[in-house]
């Protein structure tokens, strides 16, 4: 695997890159985030199927213009090196040992799964839900905690849920949510849009796995992970 930070070169760059992948948008979904899933393609042209992971993060100008977008990235092979943008890459590896203490940051995208019954068809179904959108339709005014609160502690219980931790080989020691954001994707030739959340967390957690959260790390959490979702960054806890 390898760990790559995408900057773009200059502003005439990023317009002309961003050009080109508007030409792509026409073949499919019109959004930002999938713009930035065929900017970082073009650093894998030889590959048929994604096999990376990535999360955009404002620059904070050291290396390139202040507030531009720059992208953090997981591949399974080596980005090649194009014209529109800076490409520093290294192996990653990460040796990982039961009971290990890690600082991460995360942007995922919750969902749930819910049996309802179809009245129409007399059947019951499986429905999946945004955790983010689900939250706020149950919220109810007369609880103790704002409507925030509740949204944010949906989306804590979904990362520390049992046996999303047990399959992904790790435990939540402490976690937080940073920002949460809905986006839209709308369709080619199409009126109908589709909405999904991103929530930003932080936190701290242990190895209980260590094959099963490398697995994990290398496949990403949850939803929507080519619109920029579900890449963990970790780094050891300070002793």
């Amino acid at each position: 695997m390898y760990l790559s930070r995408i900057r773009y070169r200059d502003l005439h760059a990023a317009s002309q890159a961003i050009h080109s992948a508007l030409q792509d948008e026409k073949k499919g979904v019109r959004t930002h985030d999938y713009r930035s899933h065929q900017l970082l393609w073009q650093l894998f042209s030889e590959q048929e199927l994604r096999s990376f992971l990535f999360v955009e993060q404002p620059s904070k100008g050291l290396q390139s213009i202040k507030g531009m977008p720059e992208y953090l990235v997981l591949s399974q092979h080596k980005p090649q090196q194009i014209d529109w943008c800076h490409v520093q890459t290294k192996p990653f590896n990460p040796k990982l040992f039961e009971g290990q203490r890690l600082a991460f940051q995360l942007r995922a995208n919750p969902t749930i799964t819910t049996t309802v019954k179809d009245d129409q068809k007399g059947i019951w179904i499986k429905k999946r839900h945004d955790v983010i959108m689900h939250a706020k339709k149950q919220y109810q005014e007369n609880v103790e905690v704002t409507q925030q609160e509740y949204v944010e502690q949906a989306a804590c219980s979904w990362l520390k849920q049992e046996q999303r931790m047990a399959s992904g080989g790790y435990k939540i020691d402490s976690l937080h949510v940073i920002a949460t954001q809905q986006h839209k994707l709308l369709q080619y030739r199409s009126k109908n849009s589709i909405y999904f959340s991103s929530v930003d967390y932080e936190g701290t957690l242990q190895v209980t796995n260590p094959d099963l959260f490398l697995k994990q790390i290398n496949q990403g959490i949850g939803k929507s992970r080519s619109m920029g979702c579900g890449l963990w960054l970790i780094r050891p806890c300070p002793m």
